[in-house]
């Protein structure tokens, strides 16, 4: 400042001193901003610390509250993640509630839906026995059963009825492995096969042995031209119901019509205490192979 008011004395100075002769008034200006800035920058050395204290400490505050955002932000995270979770468990209890109703209901259903048949099959074979005498007279059995019961001892009775009852199992025990093998290793021209052939004699055989003692238990004469009429048209239509497409009503009515034959061969050709083995042991056959992890 000293060398801008002064500045004829400063220049006669610099004259005096003799060297660069007379000083322009640019340069006296160009010196007069430095020396200005220098003493600006002199005047404010010792508070240039300040803005950087300030700045360090608005800093420090904005990272703690940032840090207290992330933690805040984390523990709404793990509320909204444990209120799904527990949503999630109460949605799949309200599942597995909802099936074990449907499986009681459906359970409920279909022994009402098994027990309607099941009944009509008891009622046509009752019916049956009641009416004809042929499935009552015993004297031909079948060949599985060796032991024929013609004894009065209860013991005698006992063992002849467990062993005819064990060997039918263990026909119907292999058969059904013959069955399955012939499934496993895709034999099934033969299934087919076996099956067309026991419907087939149940449906035109045993259909036409069962009509002709009905005929003679109620003394109705017919030819032989039109019981094969109706054979062959009951027959066929029968296996159309049960292997190919028909109304379900038809089917179940020719289902049951053939368990009833079943029963009827049963009761004519099995003894009759071997007759009431079989029934259970079959049943007990039918639980392990329907029950069981390893059944057949």
């Amino acid at each position: 400042m000293a060398e801008i008011v002064v500045g004829g004395n400063v220049s006669g100075h610099h004259h005096s001193g003799g060297d660069h002769g007379p000083v322009p008034p640019q340069s006296r200006r160009q010196r007069g901003g430095s020396s200005q800035q220098n003493l600006l920058n002199a005047e404010g050395g010792g508070g240039s610390e300040a803005p950087p204290s300030r700045s360090s400490g608005a800093g420090g505050r904005d990272g703690r509250s940032q840090h207290h955002r992330s933690q805040h932000h984390h523990s709404q995270q793990q509320q909204h993640s444990t209120g799904g979770s527990h949503h999630h468990q109460r949605h799949q209890l309200q599942e597995e509630i909802e099936e074990e109703e449907m499986n009681l209901k459906y359970g409920a259903n279909h022994v009402i839906k098994l027990f309607v048949p099941v009944t009509i099959c008891v009622a046509l074979v009752v019916a049956s026995i009641t009416s004809i005498d042929y499935y009552t007279e015993k004297g031909t059995y079948l060949v599985y059963t060796p032991f024929h019961e013609k004894s009065d001892d209860v013991g005698t009775l006992a063992w002849q009825s467990l062993a005819n009852a064990g060997i039918m199992l263990a026909v119907i025990a292999v058969m059904t492995v013959l069955l399955v093998l012939a499934y496993k290793y895709e034999c099934r021209k033969l299934i087919y096969g076996w099956l067309f052939v026991s419907s087939l004699m149940l449906l035109f055989l045993f259909s036409y042995l069962y009509l002709s003692q009905v005929l003679k238990a109620a003394n109705l004469p017919m030819d032989y031209i039109t019981l094969a009429i109706i054979i062959w048209n009951f027959g066929i239509m029968g296996m159309l119901s049960i292997y190919w497409k028909a109304p379900l009503i038809l089917q179940q009515a020719y289902l049951i019509f053939v368990s009833a034959l079943m029963a009827l061969i049963f009761i004519k050709y099995l003894p009759n205490w071997t007759t009431w083995t079989v029934l259970g042991a079959i049943s007990l056959w039918d639980l392990f192979a329907v029950l069981a992890p390893f059944g057949p």
